[in-house]
């Protein structure tokens, strides 16, 4: 994974339709708990889902700090029958892996950027993935630009 934002404004029919989607996904597996449905949103208004993965995904971390609840105590509270906790939307975030040939770059904004909340791997990946930043604020377009202004990434796609 490249990387994961929250999104912004979303029409209310869209969302109706992709929180349908999810729930009868949910339905026809018969599965209970915590999982990822992707979706990709096409410019002539298709909606397509890329996949579907069962459990606790990375891109976790973004709901947990943009929401009152994590992921992993919804999850919780699926299997063990309680009712799951109402959502409630704090902020933006954006979910930024990186990898050890990043990691200089990446340092020089450890002291400054107070809204960056930067994990490392104990052991990076097979991928080269050393750990992921979380920057986190009032609208994904103001992280977008300050994470591009940062010069860790590189954000031609």
């Amino acid at each position: 994974m490249r990387r994961a934002w929250t999104i912004g404004d979303i029409a209310d029919d869209l969302m109706t339709v992709m929180l349908g989607v999810t729930e009868q996904v949910g339905e026809a597996l018969q599965y209970i708990g915590a999982y990822n449905v992707a979706f990709f949103y096409s410019s002539t208004g298709n909606l397509y889902i890329r996949d579907i993965a069962a459990g606790v995904q990375e891109t976790a971390a973004v709901y947990t700090a943009t929401t009152n609840v994590s992921v992993a105590e919804q999850h919780v509270r699926a299997i063990t029958g309680q009712a799951l906790s109402d959502i409630l939307i704090n902020q933006a975030a954006i979910y930024m892996p990186f990898t050890t040939e990043q990691v200089p770059a990446l340092m020089r904004h450890w002291e400054i950027q107070a809204n960056w909340q930067i994990y490392f791997y104990r052991f990076p990946d097979t991928t080269g993935k050393a750990g992921y930043v979380l920057a986190c604020g009032p609208s994904v377009t103001l992280l977008f630009n300050q994470l591009h202004v940062a010069g860790v990434w590189q954000f031609d796609d």
